[in-house]
């Protein structure tokens, strides 16, 4: 499968088509992700017997491989052959997709994309642009009449996983980012948004529409991709500790992660 067919698979709407003509199954994934999900490892043979089993369904071992390439390349699962060649081959979930799951930040979840949208709301618009909590999280979502439950599964979850503080768990009586270095990460972001507007006299949404046609190109002396570098290396670490929140930061500034393809603005 190409790297185009793979962006695809997991950032488009549509599947692309398997090597034997088919649809990409999907359910082969979510099926190995479920396996893994109870097991800490699997052999590759113990691996297809339960998904068949599952699926009920024989599948083609060609297919079957070829389903865990993509998942161990999207840095999804785990391959471990060092018994040596002959051996048993085993897979298991990489911390980054044990992290993401909780979270139903896979793009294996049938939600991923609304998910996503909502974290980046509650994140971006509801906590850091609110910072000086002109308005509470709950009118913030009361004030979405048509996402309003859907926030609020996604805030539990955000507290259920440690990232936000309840207000119960803070002195500040509102919710807050658990890691301060989180919270410097997207604040440096969100300024940077603003530096932007107040420069070129633009929107948010329209600076993440140029930027998303920016992200392949070779002009290392633009200004918003030197910003974006100097945030990158102010950042390191966190963004590599909340590699798993990838997909919810590139909504808001698709610069930061260029390898990851980008077909989605803020338009929940």
């Amino acid at each position: 499968m190409c790297p185009a067919q793979r962006a695809l698979k997991y950032y488009g709407t549509s599947e692309p088509t398997a090597e034997n003509g088919l649809t990409y199954d999907t359910a082969i994934d979510i099926a190995i992700i479920s396996e893994l999900s109870v097991c800490d490892s699997l052999s590759s043979a113990e691996l297809k017997r339960r998904i068949e089993k599952t699926l009920d369904r024989s599948i083609f071992p060609k297919t079957y491989y070829n389903h865990l390439k993509m998942l161990v390349s999207d840095n999804l699962l785990n391959r471990d052959d060092s018994a040596g060649i002959g051996k048993l081959v085993f897979y298991s979930l990489t911390e980054e997709a044990k992290k993401r799951k909780p979270l139903r930040l896979l793009r294996t979840d049938p939600d991923y994309r609304l998910t996503k949208h909502m974290y980046y709301h509650l994140l971006f618009q509801g906590i850091i642009k609110n910072n000086r909590n002109r308005i509470s999280i709950q009118d913030f979502i009361n004030r979405s009449s048509i996402y309003g439950q859907t926030l609020r599964v996604a805030l539990t979850l955000l507290v259920d996983s440690g990232l936000l503080l309840s207000p119960e768990a803070s002195d500040h009586k509102r919710y807050l980012l658990a890691d301060p270095a989180l919270h410097n990460l997207l604040r440096d972001i969100v300024d940077f948004r603003k530096t932007i507007q107040q420069n070129e006299g633009k929107s948010e949404r329209r600076q993440i529409i140029e930027e998303s046609e920016m992200v392949n190109t070779k002009n290392k002396t633009n200004s918003r991709i030197v910003a974006i570098n100097e945030i990158k290396k102010k950042h390191a670490n966190t963004l590599r500790d909340y590699s798993f929140l990838s997909d919810v930061i590139q909504i808001f500034c698709p610069l930061l992660f260029p390898e990851l393809p980008y077909r989605e603005l803020m338009s929940l």
